[in-house]
């Protein structure tokens, strides 16, 4: 506003109205290219709107609200600063400022903050805490005083972001530290050596996945890149389901479940009398159908909850043990692929057809199974499959 002062006194004679043209009024947005991806568990341009400060353009003051998906620890924003409206004062101060709902959460710079329209605005987010929270935050608006004329408005919601943290959903950079390590201990897996790798090694591949995973090699099967054991963590007499019940009892599981109800033909199971049937059969003993029990128990498990899932599961009652990875941070183009010690597996690809992986696999080990039990049409093994998705500990 500009206002005629009396020399001497410096009392206001009189004043012009406030014609906006010495006022700061950005608009800040965040793009998913403004976030640094491996920190990033979804990037979401929710349904939700938000209504910015009524000084901003109307054609701009309500926006789409941007959801971070964020696993705990420090997440690096890029937000794109625009004008909120044309005005002749393209500079002044920003500050971010968090929701009371925050909790053990910081964020940098936590003060105004000098910024100019065209420019970035970079926020640090540390999130020290794996509970489950939702909160956002605002970012206001002044003028930095620094002009001829010094605008008046103060503290202008110019923009909006949404966090949410969840337990059991995970980062790019996460998950990738699990696929590394796998892909490290496939080849020596596939060879049977050094030592470490002798006997068969789906449930250790699994536990240092996790281990990796978490960051955690006290609690899981650990080695380290010489071969070396970090611990003494171990399966003597143990399957996938006593390994699960113990990561259920630690507080590293968000749900179990344990599906039975799987169509297997008896008669092509008899028809495979050696090595070469099983080879044609392998994939075609054991189907699936489309909406079992198991998909719903999924979807109810990643539901509202976008990002990437890890689970620790068995098949055909404990005969291998595998790691499955859920992607939903697109909505549009939601994956899943299964691990195990030979790296990814065939079962992989759209979250849609699941059914078809799990089948797979139950299909060749419960055929292997049976093999092993010298292809006797009496003998033949379960097709139990158990799983626990695997969440961060508190």
């Amino acid at each position: 506003m500009v206002k005629i002062l009396l020399t001497s006194t410096q009392a206001t004679l009189f004043s012009l109205p406030n014609l906006e043209y010495d006022e700061f009024i950005p608009l800040l947005k965040l793009e998913k290219t403004g976030v640094t991806q491996e920190q990033l568990a979804a990037f979401i341009e929710s349904g939700k709107t938000v209504t910015l400060s009524a000084k901003i353009d109307s054609s701009k003051r309500t926006t789409k609200l941007v959801e971070i998906i964020a696993s705990p620890g420090k997440t690096t924003l890029s937000l794109d600063i625009s004008e909120g409206k044309s005005t002749y004062d393209g500079d002044g101060l920003i500050r971010p400022r968090l929701s009371a709902n925050a909790k053990n959460t910081t964020v940098s710079p936590a003060k105004d903050t000098y910024s100019e329209i065209g420019e970035k605005f970079q926020l640090s987010i540390d999130i020290v805490d794996n509970h489950d929270q939702s909160f956002e935050i605002d970012f206001l608006a002044n003028d930095d005083h620094s002009d001829l004329d010094t605008g008046e408005y103060k503290n202008l919601l110019c923009g909006k972001i949404a966090i949410s943290v969840f337990q059991d959903v995970f980062s790019s950079q996460e998950i990738k530290r699990l696929t590394d390590e796998i892909d490290f201990l496939k080849k020596f897996a596939d060879n049977h050596s050094p030592s470490e790798y002798a006997g068969n090694y789906c449930m250790s591949a699994a536990e240092r996945g996790i281990s990796a995973l978490l960051n955690d090699t006290t609690h899981f099967y650990s080695v380290d890149k010489s071969h070396k054991r970090r611990n003494k963590v171990g399966f003597a007499n143990k399957g996938a389901k006593d390994r699960g019940a113990d990561f259920e009892r630690l507080g590293l599981t968000k749900s179990t479940f344990t599906f039975t109800v799987y169509n297997v033909d008896h008669n092509l199971r008899i028809a495979t009398k050696d090595e070469t049937d099983l080879q044609k059969n392998m994939y075609r003993v054991v189907t699936l159908a489309n909406g079992s029990a198991l998909k719903t128990h999924l979807d109810n498990d990643i539901k509202d909850r976008r990002g990437k899932h890890a689970y620790y599961f068995s098949v055909s009652d404990d005969f291998h043990t595998l790691l499955l990875i859920i992607d939903n941070s697109d909505a549009s183009s939601e994956t899943y692929a299964m691990y195990d010690q030979h790296g990814k597996t065939s079962s992989s690809g759209s979250y849609g057809q699941i059914e078809s992986g799990f089948a797979r696999q139950t299909s060749w080990t419960f055929l292997n199974d049976y093999m092993n039990r010298g292809f006797i049409a009496s003998q033949y093994g379960r097709v139990t499959t158990r799983l626990w998705k695997i969440q961060r500990k508190v």
